[in-house]
């Protein structure tokens, strides 16, 4: 990054940093909506939580909004003693900085006392915690067995569509171009009523798919219901997770391109068929 000074990685780091550490970053801006409640802190934001733990070492005993800036920057540099790079360091200060935001917009001033406790509690109590800002697993799909779910499977990864969508597709809406098949532009219907864009799938994809649905009267043979079943058994995760899959990869292709931000959110908003771009804050890295 060329505004870093320093001739050391690390004293460019550090001067990263001071840089950054006036919570201005224009990501933190348009990701504070994530957090609604201290259950959700708890497990949605893994640095967030690192930040309390390392509160609790320094003993520190007062809220959470009341942090010093020279607290942070210990914090901090103990992440880049730890091997943190500068693309990282910036997503953990983003972070940190929607955590901050959101707490002052929800009106909640939390202890750390306070938060241990909540923490504990969730816990212990076994309750499940639903992360839209998850980390993405990679999906083996040859893992899967069951020949349907597996062709459902490979065409909700390539498209990056919602299960409710895929079971839109049939014959009449998938077109060959050239040696290329594509989902048509306007076929299928998301949610709100969006109309979504094209998308290209792979000959193999596409040749299963229309082979499933030829021997099927154009249905796909498998509930909803059944398919989430077994794709959950085979990776213990929902099908949504291949959404997310889809994104991860958008998102580190356009990474290549130099794209400003907003204008790679608008992309993986628009691929994945959300009407505001800010929905793309989970997936976009």
């Amino acid at each position: 990054m060329k505004f870093l000074k320093g001739k050391s990685l690390a004293q460019q780091k550090i001067n990263l940093i001071n840089r950054l550490l006036k919570f201005k970053c224009k990501k933190s801006e348009t990701t504070h909506g994530c957090i609604h409640s201290i259950a959700t802190l708890k497990i949605r934001n893994t640095v967030f939580n690192m930040l309390v733990e390392f509160l609790i070492q320094e003993g520190f005993s007062k809220t959470l909004t009341e942090i010093t800036e020279e607290l942070l920057i210990k914090f901090l540099q103990r992440r880049l003693d730890q091997g943190l790079s500068s693309r990282s360091l910036i997503n953990n200060l983003s972070t940190i900085s929607a955590c901050f935001t959101a707490l002052k917009k929800q009106g909640i001033f939390i202890k750390i006392c306070d938060f241990t406790t909540a923490r504990y509690f969730c816990k212990n109590n076994g309750k499940k915690i639903v992360k839209k800002n998850r980390a993405v697993k990679k999906i083996n799909i040859d893992k899967l067995e069951h020949i349907e779910v597996k062709i459902i499977a490979n065409m909700q990864f390539e498209t990056g569509f919602r299960i409710d969508e895929i079971y839109q597709i049939k014959s009449a809406k998938i077109k060959k171009y050239g040696n290329k098949y594509f989902v048509q532009k306007g076929s299928i219907q998301g949610k709100g009523g969006k109309r979504l864009v094209a998308k290209e799938i792979t000959a193999n994809t596409a040749n299963f798919y229309l082979e499933m649905l030829k021997i099927n009267n154009d249905k796909i043979p498998i509930s909803k219901v059944t398919y989430s079943k077994y794709f959950k058994l085979a990776f213990g995760d929902t099908s949504h997770s291949c959404r997310y899959n889809f994104a991860q990869y958008l998102s580190n292709f356009l990474n290549n391109k130099r794209l400003n931000w907003v204008e790679k959110k608008r992309i993986i908003a628009r691929e994945l068929g959300h009407v505001r771009i800010s929905s793309a804050n989970h997936y976009a890295y």
